[in-house]
């Protein structure tokens, strides 16, 4: 039997009870909170371990344990059937893990709400997998073969009992990080990070999880599915990664356009016959607004009204400093280094403006450990970044005592530097006074360090149009005095690494290029003893790829071609998208 114990919505109530003390005490009963008599004595990691099987099919009836008790678990409900698109399942978790449960029945979300915590016994039910999932229902059966089907609806809630009221904060965690509630958050992780192996499809599947930076590959033209049909569309990550969104054609929201651009997708990961695959529990886990997005970020004024709302995004502001060796919790201005003498490599805090001064204006980002983030961004070793521009991926939430940015892993695709209103600092003046200008053309580039690939004529049956020869991955060269290395990230395709072609034979007009793709890299460093001012692209590409640097800004000159301001001597370049350079002008300072 369930025990209920009363309590009442707010001081409001209770006031309201102590005004009415002549009524009847029993006129006003207040809010049944249910209260499960039940205890859980297994996880659901512990669960799914003791039950897996490699089969893509079985169903076993759930036994008593060793000692004659019941197999019992509990967890949060993560999932909503009110859009039509999550069929007849609930999926539940805790801190170890998530498992679905299928049940022949409609409309769950009006009794288990999102957050909700059930107390579920599982003996006597069915535990095994459907198609790959493994999940707990009822027993069914495909050509013979045993597995897990729908769970008839008074066998559900004969198992079933609910604890408490639902929370409705959600924690955001990162992979692989262990949550601090009972099971309400979402895993915050990337296509890439999708598991093959067992261990991991097991621990990993039914979970909740976001992942950012993402768009559909048919954003803004195809439909979510059609009527009636359940379809599959491609979300894609800036690496190119996929993972298919399945939508019902019965759902609220098959008809609706996808949405386009890059955003944030928070949906359920589930596992069909081998591949992975997420489920929307409605629209709204589709977070595309343009508000928050890299072409459209959040000012940190904007940003810091919306701490501990859960808000993922990019925020801009500028390098301001750090937050000084020793100090756990900010409390005062005097708990930042404000400016180039930092202490620490681990953070760096932005402002609205490169002259913001209180740290109630500032949030703390986070430089993750051994990431492109730190390397590039830290004040000790990137003195020159100091009053820059900085576009980074996160979600806000505070940190050591302040505004912070949290769940960002410091990947190049997580952030982006450039475009300085640096104040005065004799450490990197802004503005040189700038001298000798250098234009060398990249037909003339020398001691090619890398991997030589000979030409490939036209009309070959390995490549019809031909190739030239070029040198490509390209590690190094060397084009007059100016030393240049390159770098580009693992898992790159070899066709998108760093690359130097050479004129083909077949068309000897064409001039030589250097060529680099999505997050390539390219260091250029000045001759000893010199400093650059300026240094312009000149290419034959055009349209909007977008060049960031480690120090100075990089604007777009015409179709074309880009030029960078600083005051450095070696400078790294991230390139955006794929980019063809004819030559280029330096000019030192003086």
């Amino acid at each position: 039997m369930k025990i209920l114990k009363t309590t009442y919505l707010g001081s409001a109530l209770l006031l309201a009870a102590a005004l009415s003390s002549c009524q009847n005490d029993f006129d006003d009963p207040g809010l049944q909170v249910p209260e499960a008599t039940w205890q859980a004595n297994t996880t659901i990691a512990e669960l799914k371990e003791h039950f897996w099987k490699g089969d893509t099919n079985y169903a076993i009836e759930c036994p008593e344990r060793e000692d004659g008790s019941h197999y019992i678990i509990k967890g949060r409900v993560i999932s909503s059937d009110a859009s039509g698109n999550i069929y007849k399942s609930m999926y539940i978790q805790d801190a170890t893990g998530a498992i679905t449960l299928s049940i022949n029945q409609n409309s769950l979300y009006n009794q288990y709400r999102l957050g909700q915590e059930v107390v579920i016994d599982v003996t006597g039910l069915y535990i095994g997998k459907y198609a790959g999932l493994e999940q707990i229902g009822g027993y069914g059966e495909y050509n013979g073969t045993p597995q897990v089907s729908f769970m008839i609806y008074p066998n559900f809630t004969s198992h079933t009992q609910l604890n408490g009221t639902p929370v409705q904060d959600l924690e955001l965690i990162n992979y692989g990080q262990t949550p601090q509630n009972d099971g309400y958050y979402c895993t915050v992780m990337k296509i890439s990070d999708l598991p093959t192996d067992e261990a991991g499809i097991r621990n990993m599947s039914s979970r909740l999880v976001e992942l950012r930076n993402v768009h559909f590959e048919e954003g803004g033209e195809n439909t979510y599915s059609t009527y009636q049909n359940t379809e599959n569309r491609n979300l894609m990550d800036e690496q190119g990664n996929t993972i298919v969104v399945r939508t019902s054609g019965y759902s609220t929201f098959y008809a609706n356009t996808l949405p386009k651009g890059n955003g944030t997708v928070r949906a359920l990961l589930s596992y069909f016959n081998g591949t992975w695959q997420l489920l929307l529990r409605s629209t709204a886990d589709c977070m595309f607004e343009s508000k928050g997005q890299k072409e459209d970020p959040y000012t940190v004024e904007e940003a810091l009204a919306l701490q501990n709302t859960g808000t993922a995004g990019w925020v801009k502001g500028y390098i301001v400093g750090a937050v000084k060796g020793g100090v756990s919790t900010v409390t005062s201005n005097s708990d930042i280094i404000w400016g180039t003498d930092v202490d620490m490599d681990n953070n760096v805090v932005i402002g609205a403006t490169a002259d913001t001064r209180d740290f109630t204006k500032c949030m703390v980002v986070p430089l993750p450990a051994g990431s492109e983030l730190r390397a590039k961004v830290n004040l000790i070793d990137n003195r020159g970044v100091y009053g820059q521009a900085l576009s980074v991926r996160g979600t806000f939430a505070p940190q050591m005592g302040m505004a912070s940015l949290t769940g960002n892993n410091g990947t190049a695709a997580e952030f982006q530097l450039g475009g300085s209103t640096t104040p005065d600092n004799p450490d990197t003046p802004d503005n040189p006074d700038l001298g000798e200008t250098v234009s060398l053309n990249v037909k003339d580039a020398k001691d090619f360090a890398g991997t030589f690939a000979e030409e490939i004529p036209q009309g070959d049956p390995q490549n019809a149009n031909g190739q030239a020869a070029h040198w490509q991955p390209l590690q190094s060269m060397m084009l007059g005095d100016f030393a240049f290395t390159f770098s580009y990230p693992s898992g790159t395709k070899d066709n998108s690494t760093p690359a130097y072609y050479l004129s083909p034979s077949w068309n000897p007009n064409t001039a030589p290029t250097l060529r680099l793709y999505r997050s390539s890299e390219m260091t250029v460093k000045a001759p000893a003893g010199k400093k650059l001012g300026k240094i312009v692209f000149k290419a034959s590409t055009k349209g909007t790829v977008e060049i960031t640097a480690n120090t100075g800004k990089v604007v777009i000159e015409g179709e074309t071609d880009r030029i960078w301001t600083g005051n450095a001597e070696s400078i790294t370049f991230t390139f955006a998208g794929s980019y063809r350079i004819n030559s280029f002008d330096f000019t030192f300072v003086k």
